[in-house]
């Protein structure tokens, strides 16, 4: 934090450009941004409170810096990285890692298990190769989608507008702006189904679950079938979103 802001200073402060400015904006439940006091930074910053992780990236953002670098190097021991998840869901071998970067596959191995620690330079390497982001790829988690709950991953540093989307409903961090859903609002029928959730959709909704986790997780599927599964997982969402939909019955 600037040394030249106090505790409560950098709360407003943070809270008007989460509000404002900010492509990330930690929400409730309900849509509403969520804002920090002065007690919550102190708590933060002596240790004895962590950082909730829907903040993470708009504090990040604020200062100018990487998750990685505002959790600071001590939290990495504690974290486990994404090298052997990333590496298994784009389909490639240690040893392709391995010659992709310069290095035998043995040593790949190793940075995947956490026996022996990427160099900065070596986790930018792998993070090119991969795709992804350094953060992401070391394991750090980031904000989790509105809608489905499983985490956003980076889309395109460049590209401001998309820089974070979640890999199973295709929404970003911005799809649900500083308000709740309005008229206006695209895909607004959707979100308005969210918001009323039926209690008949319960069976539904654990089923969307269930394959998104195992899509997540599973290293038996292979892409081809991650890909299929995602395809059912989007045409279940359509069906509980979209209270019109044919497979209700109309009241």
């Amino acid at each position: 934090m600037d040394k030249s802001w106090s505790q409560v200073e950098f709360a407003k402060k943070f809270n008007d450009y989460v509000k404002k400015d900010s492509p990330f904006k930690p929400h409730d439940k309900t849509g509403k941004i969520k804002q920090i006091t002065y007690s919550t930074v102190s708590r933060w910053e002596n240790g004895s409170v962590t950082i909730p992780t829907i903040y993470l990236d708009s504090l990040a953002d604020f200062f100018g810096v990487t998750v990685s670098y505002l959790l600071g190097p001590s939290s990495r021991k504690q974290i486990k990285n994404r090298i052997r998840e990333v590496r298994k869901a784009r389909g490639l071998r240690l040893e392709e890692v391995g010659e992709a970067i310069g290095f035998q596959g043995n040593t790949i191995c190793r940075y995947e298990k956490g026996d022996r620690e990427p160099s900065s330079e070596i986790w930018q390497k792998l993070a090119d190769c991969f795709d992804v982001s350094v953060p992401y790829l070391q394991g750090y988690p980031f904000a989790k989608c509105h809608w489905c709950g499983n985490e956003f991953v980076l889309a395109d540093e460049k590209d401001r507008d998309r820089y974070f989307y979640c890999p199973y409903c295709g929404r970003s961090p911005l799809d649900f702006g500083d308000k709740k859903p309005t008229a206006k609002t695209e895909h607004q029928d959707e979100k308005k189904g969210f918001l009323k959730l039926e209690n008949e959709k319960d069976t539904l909704d654990d089923a969307i679950g269930f394959l998104n986790e195992l899509i997540g997780t599973s290293e038996s599927l292979t892409n081809v079938g991650k890909a299929e599964l995602t395809k059912v997982v989007r045409v279940l969402y359509n069906i509980y979103y979209d209270d019109t939909h044919a497979c209700w019955k109309t009241k």
